[in-house]
């Protein structure tokens, strides 16, 4: 790539000798570190990764070029960037494109007799790469983060684990280790001191590209706090129930940024919530495969919510996306008598499938242990309206059958107890479909690799 400022044949200002020495001059954009839940720029909008290569190209630009620039060039320039960088921190889009116009006439005030045109070239050569990269994503391969419990022990989901404020925490290399190795983040929640009775006013959730969320807490005194934890694992998961009591009871949206309000007594500097984090499985899904092939029974794959009745969506979102195993295609037969799920009246011969299965007499049910519990029967016929189904008796034993049609497909979750499927809302239309998941790419532990 091209740097800002300094193409080749571009430096018309060469040789003046009424500027300041390089000696003379502190580096005005001395390197900072890269917080942890954004180092997966692929990740990130196009927008805000633009946005970064516009600041790395600017700061390249201004250690090129200080010599020819006096200190109150250099010091707009630098006030002209972190201004640009405060916005980038919003990701506004719209205030993102004002401000990219003022940093580029700050670099072209800098050095009078620069064009910009290096620096337009170079930002559309990013847009360029960035277009690629989208297209990558759109219509070849997409990274999909497991957020819930429901593909578990095949996937993990986000999955927190209360410490009690009697053990250690891990040492800062070992915590290292384990968050690049299995995700893991280790967290605390402390209420701030205070000689008048507090409680929470307000919780949010914050979350940063697909890595990372925080939760921030408000009291009734006006102090926040916060730590890195989706807020259904801190309230679930980390609170320490034995110290506190019950976290407060809240219902939590689906959605990856809220803030909710509520009036909750806690104790002055009490640890209310404490423990690990372990990120949900990042996976990798094939967005071609299905253009060429018909989807397979027993694959795991990822599917949108547009248009399923049973399913709610965020409010401002018309879809989700899902994972699930793909159990059932069209004009399949499935028979329902937990643990067993039969396919057009005979065992499947998938392995996912029969994986499942196996798990027939297992006493106990706890989705947060690497166990398969076979597939369970849902309850009723609430959210069954948008599949052809009836409830069956067997030997004794309820069951339901499902009648598959035309371009329907029926997904159930290998977690099948803790899981919302198709056996609540129903069938999933073909052209939801969006691709079979390929493989764990991050943590490497324990799943990373192909998906079976």
């Amino acid at each position: 790539m091209i740097t800002p400022g300094i193409a080749p044949g571009k430096l018309p200002w060469a040789g003046k000798s009424n500027c300041l020495q390089k000696s003379q001059l502190p580096l005005i954009y001395p390197p900072s570190p890269i917080p942890t839940a954004i180092m997966f720029d692929f990740l990130l909008p196009a927008h805000v990764k633009k946005g970064k290569l516009l600041l790395q190209g600017v700061k390249k630009f201004a250690h090129q070029n200080r010599d020819l620039m006096t200190g109150d060039q250099l010091a707009a320039l630098a006030r002209a960037k972190d201004e640009y960088a405060a916005v980038l921190e919003t990701r506004d889009k719209a205030k993102l494109e004002e401000e990219e116009k003022a940093l580029i006439r700050a670099c072209e005030k800098a050095v009078p007799t620069y064009k910009s045109d290096s620096i337009k070239e170079n930002v559309e050569v990013i847009i360029v790469a960035i277009i690629v990269a989208l297209g990558i994503r759109s219509y070849i391969v997409q990274p999909f983060k497991i957020p819930t419990a429901s593909m578990q022990p095949t996937l993990n989901g986000i999955m927190g684990k209360a410490m009690p404020t009697s053990e250690p925490t891990p040492n800062i290399l070992k915590q290292v280790w384990e968050f690049a190795w299995r995700g893991s983040n280790y967290t605390e929640l402390k209420a701030p001191e205070s000689s008048a009775p507090l409680a929470i006013t307000n919780i949010a959730q914050q979350s940063f590209a697909v890595l990372a969320s925080r939760t921030v807490v408000t009291f009734n005194d006006g102090s926040t706090t916060w730590c890195y934890a989706p807020a259904r694992q801190l309230l679930d998961d980390l609170w320490l129930r034995q110290e506190n009591g019950e976290p407060p009871r809240i219902n939590l949206p689906q959605t990856d940024s809220f803030t909710i309000s509520c009036n909750h007594p806690v104790r002055s500097g009490a640890v209310l919530a404490r423990g690990r984090i372990d990120t949900g499985d990042q996976v990798l899904v094939d967005k071609v495969s299905y253009h060429f092939r018909q989807p397979k029974r027993g694959e795991v794959f990822v599917f949108s919510t547009r248009n399923i009745v049973g399913i709610r969506v965020p409010e401002g979102t018309d879809s989700q996306h899902y994972i699930k195993r793909l159990v059932g295609t069209p004009n399949d037969v499935l028979e329902l008598l937990p643990p067993n799920l039969l396919i057009n009246g005979a065992p499947p011969v998938e392995f996912g499938m029969q994986r499942v299965i196996a798990a027939e007499g297992n006493p106990t049910f706890n989705p947060k242990i690497n166990q398969y519990h076979g597939y369970t029967y849902p309850g009723g016929r609430a959210g069954r309206t948008e599949i052809d189904s009836e409830d069956i008796e067997k030997d004794g034993q309820r069951g339901i059958v499902y009648r598959l049609h035309d371009k329907e497909y029926m997904a159930c979750g290998d977690n099948s107890g803790n899981s919302s499927d198709s056996r609540y809302w129903g069938k999933v239309p073909q052209e939801n479909l969006i691709g079979p998941a390929l493989m764990v790419y991050w943590p490497f532990s324990p799943h990373a690799g192909f998906i079976k």
